[in-house]
């Protein structure tokens, strides 16, 4: 990476993309753990309808380095990234039937507009998906003028919802879905402020994770 002081502030460089991303706010909880096993399950229909509720998209912080001095002229970043929050993808269900796990996901990628057609839905629903790594070390910061305090991230835009599952015989099930649709990654300087509004959460969440105590970066955000 080769930035300017002024551009370093939360910038976000999306790395590799499964579906639509928007920001959001702080992490979303994990969907709750199954109430029952899914071979002790009853039997449901194929043809029923879904209902979704409490659908939250929102960017997640998953890892983020020490912070890291560079001098003035520049110079490549070497602290790892340590996770910070592990993403999955899960359909969990209150005691009855069950669908699918796939079939729950493809309706909720559906309801949030994720195409079948571009390979977004294949990963979406894909409960074998591994998380995402920390990413490559080996970035390079040159010609900032002075020498920065600099925190490198990554994240992934998290998509969860709870649904309900209705026959045309009133046979229920009741569940949640968990999964993501996009992993990205930014670099932030410790002593500016990262973006204002939803924009800035995960950097701002980065920095007060990494960034010195007094930082500009940790500082509450002016309205």
């Amino acid at each position: 990476m080769t930035r300017g002081r002024t551009a370093l502030a939360g910038a976000v460089v999306v790395l590799a993309t499964a579906g639509c991303t928007t920001n959001g706010a702080a992490p979303a909880a994990d969907a709750k753990p199954a109430a029952k096993s899914a071979r002790s399950a009853p039997a449901v229909c194929s043809d029923g309808t879904y209902t979704w509720f409490d659908v939250d998209e929102r960017n997640v912080l998953t890892a983020v380095s020490p912070a890291e001095r560079i001098g003035a002229g520049g110079g490549g970043l070497t602290r790892e990234r340590a996770t910070v929050h592990t993403p999955r993808v899960a359909v969990t269900f209150e005691p009855g039937p069950r669908v699918p796990a796939r079939r729950a996901l493809r309706s909720l990628g559906a309801r949030i507009g994720l195409s079948v057609d571009d390979g977004a839905d294949a990963l979406f629903t894909d409960v074998r998906r591994p998380p995402p790594g920390g990413g490559p070390r080996g970035e390079r910061v040159e010609g900032v003028g002075v020498p920065v305090t600099l925190v490198t991230y990554r994240s992934v835009h998290q998509v969860t919802g709870g649904f309900r599952y209705v026959c045309a015989d009133g046979t229920t099930a009741v569940g949640r879905a968990v999964s993501w649709t996009s992993v990205g990654g930014g670099l932030l300087d410790c002593a500016l402020e990262p973006p204002a509004g939803s924009r800035g959460v995960v950097a701002r969440e980065a920095a007060r994770l990494s960034c010195p105590a007094g930082s500009t970066a940790v500082r509450p955000q002016r309205s």
